[in-house]
């Protein structure tokens, strides 16, 4: 028997699609788009089949979770979560330990896919805090969530098919079905528990001897710009109290802390016990791979401003650039700005002269043509500076956003599912759990008021009205305050009207995140 040529054809792509993935860098992305293009282009299969997996709900909703992870993690919520329970391990051991375990349990209840794309930005912040192999955490993230999974009914979503058919089951043959019971949420509890307790125990003892550590890339100890960088400790910090060890800063990779200035104070020694104070100067020595994340660390503000910001910072950019010879800054000290009615609103990061950072405070600096800096700006800037009179820019520092530390309040949108109590309880625990601690403390910085609207199919509002009031009072007792339940009727997808074609209800909800802002006059987001 010969083998069809579109066949051959297929195994031949498949075959160089696996050998670039093991033998090349590129991105897995580029290859398996060049496959299915590769595929399209000869006619391998109707187009409408090959494309089908993007209409698949499964990837669509894969891909929202990334984004609800990514929301997670700039407002902070994920970060102050890590550091309270993970905290900053000094050993890969340790690290192992304090991440996954956590991840396993947490997947025996919530869905693995948002867990895990939450907890990889916390897995890189700890491997570039503590120089640990974040390649040695990575993969074992993804399997004790996996173990986790397995170890409850709504753990992962293949133990919800087999209980679907187990239902099918006894439905369909009723008296004549072989001995069988509904699986409960616990069913699967004996054998995952042993079988996860196994598997992590096998992960955190062969782990380190099978994946690779990091390798240090060819010329990595070349010559590098280095900056310095300045950040001050505000009253009402989040590392104030705490030493430089617990804040991550004694021993971590990318930046070195150069000194700490405490007014009116002889300067303190840079040691990993040193407590943090409110009006501490941080100095730090850094390259622009390290200044991003040191730039979005909770708690740190750049100490000089050389034009006041009336916009919130979880908005604004870092961008690298020249100083122009045309820049009106020129010959005066960083310490005499901010200058009146200048276009724009800029803090400079940090400066490097000559590859060097300057021995002085930056506020002692006079600016020169052709320092390179580091600034903070926002959107305007860039139009405003779109001539490059100003800065010469070389390039937006990416990878990392400022974490939103404080919110008017916090809307809660859950929908209400039927017949099936444990998918409703946890749609509401996927939703809730980035804001309440393990200590059953809420993770903002702060009072957040928070309001919920539950949306439902049933026109009939009072439905389940007191099981939802019960719901939030018992949220209220993790000293999330509450203050209002809003019930969204009659919405089924796909056959009534959604809520944006509903002008009252938009209304109602609309006022319901104004209200929460009035609550905190002090909380400057806009809703």
């Amino acid at each position: 028997m010969t083998l069809p040529v579109d066949a051959g054809i297929t195994l031949a792509l498949l075959a160089v699609t696996f050998l670039l993935l093991f033998a090349t860098r590129l991105p897995p992305t580029v290859i398996f788009l060049g496959a299915l293009t590769a595929a399209i282009t000869l006619g391998l299969a109707p187009v409408t089949d090959l494309l089908k997996g993007f209409s698949n709900p499964g990837v669509l909703t894969v891909g929202v979770l990334f984004m609800v992870a990514e929301g997670m993690y700039s407002t902070g919520a994920i970060t102050l979560i890590a550091d309270r329970v993970v905290g900053l391990p000094a050993t890969l051991t340790a690290a192992q330990v304090s991440v996954l375990g956590p991840v396993a349990l947490g997947s025996s209840f919530l869905n693995n896919t948002p867990l895990v794309a939450m907890m990889i930005p916390v897995v890189r912040d700890i491997a570039r805090s503590t120089q640990l192999a974040a390649s040695r955490l990575y993969l074992p993230l993804s399997y004790a969530s996996i173990l986790g999974g397995a170890s409850t009914l709504i753990g992962t979503s293949t133990n919800l098919i087999i209980a679907g058919l187990i239902i099918d089951a006894i439905a369909a043959m009723g008296a004549e079905a072989p001995p069988m019971e509904r699986a409960s949420i616990f069913f699967p509890t004996p054998v995952g528990l042993v079988a996860a307790a196994v598997g992590l125990i096998f992960l955190v003892l062969a782990g380190p001897r099978l994946l690779p550590g990091r390798k240090k890339e060819e010329g990595e100890e070349a010559v590098r710009r280095l900056y310095g960088a300045e950040f001050f400790i505000a009253a009402d910090s989040y590392l104030r109290g705490k030493t430089l060890e617990a804040s991550g800063l004694a021993h971590a990779e990318g930046f070195r802390l150069a000194s700490v200035r405490r007014s009116g104070r002889p300067a303190p020694a840079v040691e990993p016990g040193l407590t943090l104070r409110e009006g501490d100067v941080l100095t730090f020595s850094t390259d622009t791979d390290g200044l991003p994340a040191l730039w979005a660390t909770i708690g740190l503000v750049p100490l000089n401003t050389l034009s006041p910001q009336d916009t919130e910072r979880h908005r604004h950019r870092l961008v690298e650039g020249v100083v122009s010879p045309q820049n009106s800054y020129l010959g005066r000290t960083i310490g005499d700005l901010p200058a009146p009615r200048e276009p724009y609103e800029v803090k400079i990061v940090a400066l490097s002269r000559n590859g060097t950072p300057p021995a002085e405070p930056l506020r002692e600096v006079r600016i020169e043509a052709g320092d390179n800096v580091v600034l903070e700006v926002n959107d305007p800037f860039f139009f405003q500076n779109r001539n490059e009179q100003e800065y010469l820019i070389l390039k937006r520092l990416r990878g990392y956003r400022i974490k939103m530390e404080s919110s008017g309040g916090l809307v809660v949108a859950a929908p209400v599912y039927f017949g099936y109590v444990p998918a409703m309880t946890k749609a509401w625990l996927d939703r809730l759990v980035p804001y309440i601690g393990m200590d059953m403390s809420p993770t903002f910085p702060g009072s957040c008021p928070v309001s919920f609207i539950f949306v439902q199919n049933m026109p009939d509002p009072s439905l389940f009205e007191p099981a939802l009031r019960s719901f939030t009072d018992a949220v209220a007792m993790s000293n999330l305050a509450v203050r209002e339940c809003m019930i969204a009727p009659d919405c089924e997808r796909g056959v009534k009207p959604p809520v944006t074609e509903r002008p009252d209800q938009m209304e109602r909800e609309y006022a319901l995140g104004r209200d929460l802002i009035a609550m905190r006059p002090e909380a400057k987001n806009e809703f």
